[in-house]
């Protein structure tokens, strides 16, 4: 996902203990300086826009070590992670969608607006 932020992200991925079993890692990715223009004003305020991806794995001693020999490895698995989890959502409300429009076309049918 996109992520905006006014302070750069200091290096490419950031560990963040949940427990003693699991961290969250973030990912950070073809991070952009921005200026944008303050309101009512001539000064430009710098922000840093960037791909931005979390994952929740379990800690171990040689994390930090795995990270950093295989950062694109880890970011593409991040990815993949956040894209299936994307299409479970959509998928959920589609059948959603799918499921209301079907109770809608059965109780116009019983009630005799139009024949199925």
């Amino acid at each position: 996902m996109k992520a905006e932020s006014l302070q750069k992200p200091v290096a490419n991925y950031e560990i963040t203990f949940i427990d003693k079993d699991y961290v969250e890692v973030e990912f950070f990715s073809n991070i952009q300086e921005k200026k944008i223009k303050e309101n009512n004003s001539e000064n430009m305020i710098v922000s840093y826009v960037y791909d931005y991806h979390r994952i929740k794995i379990r800690n171990r001693s040689n994390l930090i070590d795995q990270l950093n020999k295989n950062y694109d490895q880890w970011l593409k698995f991040a990815e993949e992670k956040e894209r299936m989890s994307t299409i479970q959502e959509t998928t959920t409300e589609e059948r959603i969608k799918i499921l209301e429009d079907t109770v809608d076309t059965l109780i116009l049918s019983q009630f005799g607006g139009f024949d199925l």
